[in-house]
């Protein structure tokens, strides 16, 4: 009973947090003259990605590598597999072209490196920390490389950042942000990052105790409820923007998440505490990589994914459930 309050809470506290920290820093985005595709690519793919980020830095604080490992791994493949399967089997997805010129190369070749890595266990300190410079240089090329229009860009960007918002579950406003106090967004964003820590710390112990109760081990519960779990503000993100015939900010946001998964929370995780990959099977890596080079494929095809595709993504998630099993 005590281990289900924990995880419920937990949870709560990371959806729940991770949506007031993703809606003030999109604000103070728009204040500092990001566009939308800005703020798409980092801080809401950033901000559904907190959730994995506090977890697994948790997780390997404590000396639970395996969830810490798993949790992002999993929360990877649902992201493919499930959460784009499920946005298909809404709406069939037009594929935006950058996403085939420079985000799909990009999530492909971070995807095959980070398994090589983890493959041979090198997951230390130093390539914790070099993977945290990655991410910040990609971060600012993708800044730097896009520009607001101007008239008209900011006008679209309020609007956008609606649509944005309410991905996650954000509240519309019919209110210019610029006109409002900005430590309203300051403070938002604080109580957001403060929940989401308290929230993962739960979250972990609550996962840890009943892997324990339950003898599955870690790595399973990782890969699995954490995994699934953490995912909850992708699914909604992508799901609603899919609904909205948004599909480019669907596919966006996860392979923005998944980068950031990647770089960002296992290279914050390593540098916080080395990671060593016992536990973690090479079936999951393998996963993991066959779950993003075809879902590769099926970007590139027709340039759009069906929701016959969305239906086939979801029967690879099934499978890939029913191997755990085994």
């Amino acid at each position: 009973m005590i281990l289900a309050l924990e995880l419920a809470c937990g949870l709560l506290g990371l959806l729940v947090g991770a949506d007031l920290a993703i809606r003030g820093a999109s604000a103070i985005g728009y204040r500092f003259g990001l566009t939308p595709l800005v703020v798409g690519l980092t801080i809401v793919a950033w901000g559904t990605s907190l959730p994995e980020l506090v977890v697994s830095t948790r997780a390997s604080l404590a000396g639970y590598d395996e969830i810490a490992l798993g949790n992002v791994v999993g929360s990877n493949i649902s992201n493919l597999l499930l959460i784009l399967g499920v946005s298909a089997l809404v709406r069939a997805i037009a594929v935006d072209a950058r996403v085939l010129t420079i985000e799909a190369p990009i999530l492909v070749a971070t995807t095959l490196a980070i398994a090589a890595l983890l493959w041979v266990d090198a997951l230390g300190r130093l390539v914790g920390a070099l993977l945290v410079a990655t991410l910040l240089a990609h971060t600012t090329w993708t800044i730097r490389s896009t520009r607001r229009v101007e008239g008209g860009g900011a006008g679209a960007a309020r609007s956008d950042s609606d649509g944005h918002d309410a991905g996650v579950g954000a509240e519309s406003t019919d209110t210019d942000p610029a006109a409002q106090t900005p430590w309203r967004d300051v403070l938002r964003t604080a109580l957001g990052l403060a929940m989401l820590t308290g929230g993962g710390s739960l979250f972990v112990e609550g996962a840890s105790g009943a892997a324990e109760a339950l003898g599955i081990p870690p790595a399973i519960v990782g890969l699995t409820l954490v995994a699934v779990g953490t995912s909850l503000p992708e699914l909604a993100a992508s799901t609603i923007a899919a609904l909205r015939g948004q599909g480019d900010l669907a596919i966006g946001n996860v392979l923005g998440s998944n980068v950031f998964n990647l770089v960002g929370v296992l290279g914050v995780a390593a540098t916080a505490d080395p990671l060593e990959r016992s536990g973690l099977a090479g079936r999951d890596l393998v996963a993991l990589v066959v779950s993003t080079l075809a879902l590769t494929v099926l970007l590139y095809t027709r340039g759009r994914l069906e929701r016959w595709e969305g239906a086939v993504l979801l029967v690879g998630y099934g499978v890939y459930l029913a191997t755990l099993r085994i």
